[in-house]
């Protein structure tokens, strides 16, 4: 079966009340929640974890992508408006991305604007059982 990376945004007031909520709510692949923090504003935090079968995305809650070999998180629509900007307006999936240029970073597209929210390692929350 088929894991889906998702991410959730949260203050880092509720973190506590995330990191249970996410484990009743999700079938979770491994039980690890990844959180990270926006480098600038370390309140803004971002819990990243794979989830299995059929799921229903919860508040504040979307479905990304990760670049592994530079810890890039990003979402479909944000890669394809880096292809974009990078190609005149025009979509094309042959291109290459540039991914050292994203290091670390979790790129969301906002509009017609992207995202580049630079990414810190807070802590690595391992589920119990």
């Amino acid at each position: 079966m088929k894991a889906n990376l998702l991410c959730t945004f949260v203050h880092k007031n509720d973190l506590g009340m995330i990191l249970e909520f996410i484990p009743a709510t999700y079938k979770l692949d491994t039980n690890v929640i990844f959180v990270l923090s926006h480098v600038q504003k370390p309140y803004q935090l971002y819990c990243t974890y794979n989830v299995v079968g059929n799921y229903n995305l919860t508040s504040n809650t979307i479905l990304i992508h990760r670049k592994s070999d530079t810890n890039t998180l990003y979402t479909i629509n944000a890669l394809n408006d880096i292809i974009k900007q990078m190609n005149n307006g025009i979509l094309d999936m042959s291109m290459q991305i540039p991914w050292d240029n994203y290091t670390n970073t979790l790129i969301l597209s906002q509009g017609s604007e992207l995202a580049h929210i630079p990414l810190r390692l807070e802590k690595i929350h391992k589920i119990t059982n």
